[in-house]
């Protein structure tokens, strides 16, 4: 199944990546079709360097407020993150993975150097933290790269 989803994020970033070549170019030397492009993305979210389809990469408060009134009674990860943090890159392969081997939750990924106020409100104080809430409440956090208790509280709170 991991590989499937990999076979499957590499071939969304390989378009993706030749989109933003095309974008660089002039309009008549862009030969990657709109269509392929569109179903590269998720839908709604334009996040060209986020690697995995299955988490949501959150650009905005309004992106974050929807995708946790769109999850109604799933459980939704949140992981607060920093494109400049060593441990928020070291866990980013595992968070993938488990989103696309968990596709009855919904894994959100949000930067907290872009959504400040946010990760203020949200009371965000180290990079990476995840936030389980379920039903619009917070049944669990924790902050730091462990692998292995990011798995354990999917599968609890699940």
């Amino acid at each position: 199944m991991f590989r499937s989803a990999l076979k499957h994020s590499v071939a969304a970033r390989a378009v993706v990546s030749r989109s933003l070549h095309a974008l660089a170019r002039p309009a008549a030397a862009a030969a990657v079709p709109r269509s392929s492009v569109r179903a590269a993305l998720q839908p709604g979210v334009f996040a060209p360097f986020h690697r995995c389809m299955s988490v949501r990469n959150v650009l905005t408060d309004d992106d974050l407020r929807a995708a946790l009134e769109g999850a109604g009674s799933k459980l939704v990860v949140v992981d607060w993150s920093a494109g400049w943090c060593g441990p928020s890159k070291a866990i980013a392969p595992v968070y993938e993975q488990l989103a696309a081997a968990t596709p009855d939750v919904v894994f959100v990924k949000a930067d907290i150097d872009t959504l400040q106020d946010a990760s203020v409100e949200a009371g965000v104080q180290s990079v990476p933290t995840f936030h389980f809430i379920k039903n619009n409440e917070l049944v669990a956090e924790f902050s730091g790269a462990d692998a292995n208790k990011l798995k354990a509280l999917v599968k609890q709170h699940a």
